[in-house]
């Protein structure tokens, strides 16, 4: 679809066998969604699943080719889940976002910004769509989000994962494990990586994150504890570990 403001799907509960899903005109269920302009901003989407969010499609938010910087784009888990649900890991609103891709470029303006918040997340090695499930409606424990998905959309976005408050006491974390991140100019211009922790950031494996290439300028911002309530259990909360 083609829409001028800022459009917004939600999912409601699985329990209630609903599946978020963007349709064309004709209510035939497709797998990208866009916004396009000619003149100014890039508009926004927002998929924001409240328990599950399936995402392996194309989000495209461009911002005007006479004028206008890029949109934004959010791809959210767990924005309603009950509060007695969420000490159960696998009820507590992941999500899967492999092989989803993600475009918030403007070519006579400024990237925008994909946006990713979870309660925690994984950023692992790898690329691509996962396989279909059998059960779409199934419930996901752990976020999963893949370098290559984020190296693509620093090619023409900012990215910013946040975790949310509000869960169970050791909720909140953002892993990288073997993530290996690059920005190597794509669209042109200076990109931002930031992951904002209710808790702490970790790393294991292999990590590198980094602008490859002569003015491909990648500004890196960590922050644990970003909202000064989380740091649970304490020790080990609210810091930026790396394995090497």
């Amino acid at each position: 679809f083609r829409q001028r403001t800022q459009v917004t799907q939600r999912a409601r509960d699985v329990s209630e066998r609903y599946l978020l899903q963007v349709r064309n005109a004709r209510g035939v269920a497709v797998a990208d969604a866009e916004v396009a302009v000619q003149a100014g901003s890039g508009g926004a989407i927002q998929l924001l699943g409240q328990r599950t969010l399936r995402a392996h499609g194309t989000l495209s938010a461009h911002g005007g080719s006479a004028g206008g910087d890029g949109g934004f784009i959010e791809t959210s888990g767990g924005y309603a889940v009950p509060s007695a649900d969420l000490p159960q890991a696998t009820l507590r609103g992941g999500f899967d976002l492999r092989g989803v891709q993600v475009d918030a470029s403007a070519s006579a303006g400024k990237a925008g910004t994909w946006l990713i918040d979870p309660y925690d997340v994984i950023i692992s090695n790898g690329a691509g769509a996962p396989p279909v499930p059998l059960d779409p409606f199934e419930p996901i424990g752990t976020s999963t989000l893949q370098d290559g998905d984020i190296n693509n959309a620093l090619q023409t976005s900012n990215v910013t994962i946040t975790t949310g408050s509000g869960g169970v006491p050791g909720t909140g974390d953002i892993r990288l494990e073997d993530a290996r991140i690059y920005y190597t100019g794509g669209a042109g211009g200076t990109r931002t990586f930031t992951l904002n922790a209710h808790n702490s950031v970790r790393t294991n494996g292999n990590v590198i994150i980094a602008g490859a290439g002569a003015n491909h300028a990648l500004n890196v911002v960590f922050n644990a504890d970003v909202d000064a309530v989380g740091a649970v259990p304490a020790p080990g909360g609210g810091q930026f570990s790396f394995c090497v």
